[in-house]
C-alpha cells in the first residue's frame, strides 16, 4: 500500500473521521513533512473501505448526510505491522532547489523567483507555527493528548522552516557577491562557501584547494 494508505489508517486510529474533515486534518498535518499523504485522500479512503481496513458509515448532521470512517481491528493490525518495519531512508523534495540546479536553463528570473518563493513558504509555515503552538500551550489543539509526541514534530518543523529561510537568504547575499566578481574570483567564493561549510560540520577535506589570496571585495556591498 502507498504511505498515503498507512497516514489515513493512522488518523482513523486516533478516532473516527467524517471524510471533508479527515481531508482537512491530513492537510494540516501532514503538508509540510509527508506531502505526498495528501494525494488522492477520497480515493484512498474507498479502498480502505473495499479492504476491509476502515468502514463507513453515513450518518446525518444537520440537513446532511456524510460518510464517518472509522478503522476496524484488522485496519489496526496493517498499521501495526506497517509501523513496526523499518522507515524508508529520509530525502528531499524541494522544488525551489531543483530549479536553481537548472536555473541556467531558464530566464533571468528563475533563482530570485525561487528564493523569494522559499522565504514565502518559511515564514507561512512559521507563522502557522505560531498559531499551533498556542493551541497546545492552551490545551485546546485538536490533538491535545498528543502532545508529548507533537511537541517533537513541532520542533522539527520549525527548525525546518528557520533553515529554508535562513538558507534563501544567505543565497540571495552570496549570489549578489558572486555576480559582481570575476568568474576566477567567483570562482574562489563558491570554493570559499563549501569549505566553510565543511569546516563549520567538522568534514574532512576542508582545507583542500585552499586559497591564500582572498577575492577582492565586491563592489556595493
Amino acid at each position: 500500500m502507498k504511505p498515503t494508505t498507512y497516514a489515513i489508517l493512522g488518523q482513523l486510529a486516533f478516532r473516527p473521521w467524517a471524510a471533508y474533515e479527515l481531508v482537512k486534518e491530513m492537510r494540516r498535518n501532514f503538508h509540510y513533512f509527508y506531502p505526498r499523504a495528501e494525494s488522492g485522500l477520497y480515493a484512498e479512503l474507498k479502498k480502505l473501505d473495499q479492504l476491509g481496513l476502515a468502514r463507513s458509515e453515513s450518518q446525518t448532521k444537520g440537513k446532511k448526510d456524510r460518510l464517518v470512517y472509522t478503522i476496524t481491528e484488522e485496519g489496526r493490525k496493517v498499521l501495526r505491522d506497517w509501523l513496526n518495519t523499518e522507515p524508508s531512508s529520509f530525502h528531499l523534495e524541494f522544488d525551489g532547489l531543483l530549479r536553481l540546479f537548472l536555473s541556467r536553463f531558464g530566464g533571468p528570473g528563475v533563482v530570485q523567483n525561487a528564493l523569494i518563493k522559499t522565504r514565502l513558504d518559511s515564514e507561512e509555515l512559521l507563522e502557522l507555527a505560531q498559531k499551533v503552538g498556542r493551541e497546545y500551550l492552551t490545551g485546546i489543539a485538536p490533538a491535545q493528548s498528543e502532545i508529548v509526541l507533537r511537541a517533537c514534530v513541532f520542533d522539527f518543523l520549525v527548525h525546518y522552516a528557520l533553515l529554508y529561510k535562513d538558507w534563501a537568504i544567505k543565497t540571495e547575499t552570496y549570489l549578489a557577491r558572486a555576480s559582481q566578481l570575476k568568474q576566477e574570483d567567483s570562482i574562489e567564493l563558491a570554493k570559499d562557501s563549501i569549505r566553510t561549510t565543511m569546516k563549520k560540520f567538522g568534514m574532512e577535506g576542508a582545507q583542500l584547494g585552499y586559497n591564500p589570496t582572498p577575492p577582492p571585495p565586491s563592489r556595493g556591498l
